[in-house]
């Protein structure tokens, strides 16, 4: 063995170096920016927004009753919902069109 020392006292204080952060993987979608809320902000947007929120709650406590989740769910055929075969086709997008105007009102 050598009659050197293992360790010298100034590396007895260093701390081990920090582990580099894991890159953080993007999620995959659309990344709105700040200036693309720009049209969802304007002042008629939100004057528009209220009467929005106030039709579709409105709405929504009178077809509650009578609506059967399955149609939010899709978890059924609309045969098996003892519905018109051109229900289907019509409702599904009509559902997302509310939704997604329902979306930019809350965004406004």
């Amino acid at each position: 063995m050598s009659d050197r020392p293992t360790a010298y006292p100034s590396d007895q204080l260093r701390s081990p170096p920090a582990p580099r952060p894991a890159a953080v993987p993007r999620a995959s979608g659309p990344h709105p920016r700040a200036d693309q809320f720009h049209r969802v902000r304007r002042a008629w947007v939100r004057l528009v927004a209220v009467p929005v929120f106030g039709c579709a709650l409105g709405l929504a406590s009178c077809a509650a009753p009578r609506v059967r989740p399955a149609w939010l769910h899709h978890s059924d055929s609309v045969q098996e919902l003892s519905a018109a075969p051109s229900t289907g086709p019509v409702l599904t997008p009509g559902l997302f069109g509310c939704s997604a105007v329902l979306a930019v009102c809350f965004l406004a």
